[in-house]
């Protein structure tokens, strides 16, 4: 069984932190961006970057990733659970979640700026 500090081992940064994840403010209380990641996740599992989504700089990165990060997402499976973890970074702006598939788990971070899009997301993969 995976543990959480099995599933904190970084193996794979799937989307960058884009620097403006830096300047992000909170879009609603802490724990309120599961909806968004989720979709996003859905959306990557199918080979898609959803502009309506992402941040512009978040966009780029997605669609010169995208050939890696949907296989690793198929093969998980569909999300059956996401559980919010805490605040993440210096200045806590972030969101630490565990997300659990099908077929394993992932812990993600994710960052949403003040236009209600992702500005950054990566993931710790085991």
């Amino acid at each position: 069984m995976r543990t959480i500090a099995a599933i904190l081992k970084m193996t794979i940064c799937v989307l960058a932190l884009c620097p403006a994840a830096a300047m992000a403010q909170p879009s609603a209380p802490a724990g309120a961006d599961g909806a968004i990641l989720r979709k996003a996740l859905e959306a990557n599992a199918k080979g898609d970057c959803p502009a309506d989504l992402m941040s512009p700089g978040l966009l780029a990165a997605c669609q010169q990733q995208i050939a890696a990060i949907q296989p690793m997402l198929t093969a998980k499976g569909k999300i059956t659970r996401l559980e919010f973890l805490g605040p993440q970074g210096p200045d806590g702006r972030g969101e630490l979640w565990l997300v659990v598939y099908e077929h394993g788990a992932q812990l993600w971070g994710i960052a949403v700026g003040p236009d209600g899009k992702i500005v950054g997301m990566f993931s710790h993969d085991d």
